[in-house]
């Protein structure tokens, strides 16, 4: 009688297997992760839709106004009639959210404010993804009144924003070059939703009769609304477009806002901004057309706050036209600038200082610019805004 003789695996053949198992592993490991994930993104992105029909009934019930500042509790808490307390967790994070403890916070500037004051519904950011596990930017009421350190970009280096007009959106906001505000309002987000026009002057030249030197377009009176008045310190937006006529091999233009007036001589030679641009007491916004022309410890493109310089952001060697400026005052403390380009390219900076003495006494702005050739610049669709 034969016996059947049964062969084992070779030590080299279970390493090979072992190892095929391992790179498998690797490979997909990381796509279980992400497909995960994408789940959590997804149940996230329905629980701000729910929100925000929860948010719509409440402005409805409550004379078409946003919730109050609810001080030591959550925004959320006012919303516990209509909707569940589960769908303030997000399941990326603890597990453990409700409508006491969300894990979504409220746009602070919307607190209260009238659903009519929402200009534009479709851009307005109410809701968003809230930075939990850091005490020092998580409040009480779970408001976001800073983008930059209160929007948690959790699911996969992106965060869920849901907008006035009832829509959500998952936006990536890491591994930018700029900060998150300015990455959010870079795509056509206002995250100051309640802003009320105060003021809209006509446009104005900076008028260029010769070249290398500095010129100032004719002064533009700024709204009392946005000055401090007494005791009274507004939040302030400031939009407006800057255009010129063409670059030159130097060329570069400054924005002043609460800046004090007064007279002006045109000023020869590059040199001359220092002594003809009110820098040391006016907020101001810098650009230039070529960055190997770079004003020394300025760079091609800066925010200065009576004379604390926020940064320099450079664009490389693309010369693009047209600019979209954004300044935001928060409480006469908090300076904020952004600017998108024609071609795309956008930048951001904040500085914080005291101003409210600046908003007191100086309430003019203008445009300065000098070229090497004489090709106008033009400061345009100035409006001016409080919220």
């Amino acid at each position: 009688m034969s016996r059947l003789r049964v062969r084992g695996f070779t030590l080299i053949e279970l390493l090979v297997v072992i190892a095929i198992i391992a790179i498998l592993a690797a490979i997909l490991f990381p796509v279980f992760a992400k497909a995960r994930e994408k789940a959590r993104q997804n149940s996230c992105l329905n629980n701000e839709r729910q929100m925000l029909i929860a948010i719509s009934m409440y402005v409805q019930d409550n004379e078409e106004t946003f919730m109050p500042d609810t001080g030591a509790s959550a925004w959320s808490s006012l919303l516990k009639d209509y909707n569940e307390p589960s769908i303030y967790d997000c399941p990326t994070k603890t597990g453990k959210g409700t409508n006491t403890v969300p894990e979504y916070g409220f746009n602070k500037y919307a607190l209260g404010k009238a659903l009519g004051d929402v200009t534009n519904p479709s851009a307005a950011i109410l809701i968003g993804d809230l930075v939990v596990d850091d005490d020092t930017v998580l409040t009480d009421n779970r408001e976001i009144s800073d983008f930059d350190t209160q929007i948690d970009p959790r699911h996969m280096k992106g965060s869920v924003v849901g907008c006035a007009d009832g829509h959500v959106a998952i936006e990536t906001l890491v591994g930018k070059t700029t900060a998150i505000a300015s990455t959010l309002e870079g795509r056509g987000y206002d995250l100051f939703p309640c802003s009320v026009l105060v003021g809209n002057p006509a446009n104005v030249t900076a008028d260029m009769v010769s070249g290398d030197q500095w010129v100032r377009s004719p002064l533009v009176d700024m709204p009392t609304a946005i000055l401090k008045v007494g005791n009274k310190v507004p939040n302030v937006k400031i939009t407006f477009t800057t255009d010129h006529q063409s670059w030159g091999s130097y060329d570069a233009y400054v924005v002043t806002m609460y800046e004090p007036g007064g007279a002006f001589t045109p000023g020869s030679g590059w040199g001359a901004m220092n002594a003809q641009v009110p820098l040391a007491n006016a907020v101001s916004v810098y650009a230039q057309g070529y960055w190997q022309w770079s004003w020394p410890d300025i760079g091609p493109h800066w925010l200065n706050v009576t004379g604390t310089d926020g940064g320099k952001k450079n664009y490389g060697n693309t010369a693009p036209k047209k600019a979209y400026w954004q300044i935001i005052i928060l409480e006469g403390t908090t300076v904020k600038a952004s600017v998108k380009y024609d071609n795309g390219w956008a930048a951001g900076w904040t500085v914080n200082k005291d101003i409210t003495t600046l908003m007191s006494t100086n309430s003019k702005m203008a445009m300065y610019r000098v070229q090497n050739g004489a090709q106008d610049g033009y400061l345009q669709d100035i409006n001016f805004y409080t919220f």
